[in-house]
């Protein structure tokens, strides 16, 4: 049951942090985060996804200047 209980947090973490980076999360979720969230655990997601989205974001752009040819 705790293996379970860990990957709901984490899943609730990812899906908070996501809503959050896209301007989509409700006030109800945010006041849940900050009065129950272990910070430490936010901000190491965070800076995850990030990286995830810069990393990608820099492929993608590289992908497009070699098709392109420039």
């Amino acid at each position: 049951m705790q293996d379970k209980n860990t990957r709901s947090s984490f899943l609730g973490i990812f899906k908070s942090i996501f809503t959050a980076l896209i301007g989509l999360q409700s006030s109800r979720m945010h006041e849940r985060n900050v009065t129950q969230g272990q910070p430490t655990l936010y901000i190491f997601t965070s800076i995850v996804v990030l990286a995830f989205i810069i990393v990608a974001l820099v492929g993608l752009v590289q992908l497009i200047l070699r098709l392109t040819g420039a």
